[in-house]
């Protein structure tokens, strides 16, 4: 199942959720306990081989999650 990110925009927490790919209910807040304000972040997918990783070392991904 997917990683998804989520702002909460009544509180401003960033939290991430483990979602099957089909749903389509929005989670709520676990800070302020309200889906209403809560949107899903556009989350970056990155798929590199050893390879390719080795080539080009400018070319990894920054952060990930928490």
């Amino acid at each position: 199942m997917p990683i998804y990110e989520f702002i909460c925009e009544g509180c401003t927490l960033c939290f991430e959720e483990i979602l099957p790919a089909t749903q389509t209910i929005t989670p709520p807040c676990p800070q302020c306990k309200t889906a209403e304000k809560v949107r899903k972040l556009l989350s970056a997918c990155v798929h590199q081989s050893a390879a390719a990783d080795s080539q080009t070392p400018g070319c990894r991904p920054q952060g990930g999650f928490s």
